[in-house]
């Protein structure tokens, strides 16, 4: 049985870049039979089209950005500090290449729609409503483009709507 549990959206006080930023989030895409995840450090909460809203951005060469297309749903998990080790793992090995979940030692939770993991203290469960490929041509600092971008490997931004939210009991 998951100790995490439902909570109303209206209840949870966040702060988004801190959590974004220093909590890390684990955006986790697929199904029960195959599903990838990896950290993001990017991230914004908000309400655009009177929805709840979280967008995350993802460079089309991880293994993950496969499962986000694919997928009509998504997670964004977060931790306590202390399990940064394995987060480190989920961030820099790719799916592609080992049992990142084994590894990690994490263990999945299923819901209807989206994968979560037992050891979180609050995971938010997505429905994707649109997604936008960056671009040179509409970036305004060009500083920024040429420190993130200068080599290639543009992020998609993906907006969802954020349907669920389940907090550690």
């Amino acid at each position: 049985m998951s100790q995490l549990r439902a909570v109303a959206l209206n209840e949870l006080v966040l702060d988004p870049a801190r959590l974004y930023r220093d909590a890390w989030g684990l955006l986790t895409a697929g199904t029960r039979e195959d599903f990838n995840s990896m950290t993001v450090s990017w991230g914004c909460f908000g309400e655009l089209w009177g929805k709840p809203v979280t967008q995350v951005f993802v460079r089309d060469s991880r293994y993950t950005f496969e499962f986000m297309d694919k997928s009509d749903y998504f997670t964004v998990c977060f931790f306590e500090k202390k399990m940064r080790p394995q987060l480190m793992v989920l961030g820099s090995q790719s799916g592609r290449d080992m049992d990142k979940m084994h590894a990690s030692g994490f263990t999945p939770v299923f819901f209807p729609h989206g994968i979560a993991y037992e050891e979180a203290v609050l995971c938010l469960v997505c429905r994707k409503l649109y997604a936008h490929n960056f671009s040179k041509e509409n970036f305004y600092d060009q500083e920024i483009y040429q420190e993130i971008y200068g080599e290639g490997g543009f992020h998609r931004e993906f907006i969802a709507e954020v349907e669920k939210a389940y907090v550690r009991a």
